[in-house]
């Protein structure tokens, strides 16, 4: 499985694209609007996508407790691909 180590050594691509298939991809246009939206509120960080605000905000909440359920996740990925091997 994998752990802080892997974490430093970096994730294979394979499991990053597993687990970003998920994930909805925004369109460029979306992304410049909330940008401008968030410029214009004079926000000083910008998250575009509600996914994107989830983490972001999960991760404050959670602190360090937020790495053990990143590494679930790339565990289960990980699974899923070895068992379609």
């Amino acid at each position: 499985m994998f752990g802080l180590s892997d974490r430093k050594a970096g994730i294979p691509d394979s499991i990053t694209k597993k687990i970003a298939g998920s994930a909805n991809i925004l369109s460029a246009a979306n992304v410049a609007e909330e940008i401008i939206r968030g410029v214009g509120r004079k926000k000083y960080l910008i998250i575009p996508g509600f996914e994107s605000k989830l983490i972001y905000h999960l991760s404050n909440i959670l602190g360090p407790l937020f790495f053990p359920v990143m590494d679930f996740m790339v565990n289960r990925a990980a699974k899923e691909i070895n068992r379609n091997k």
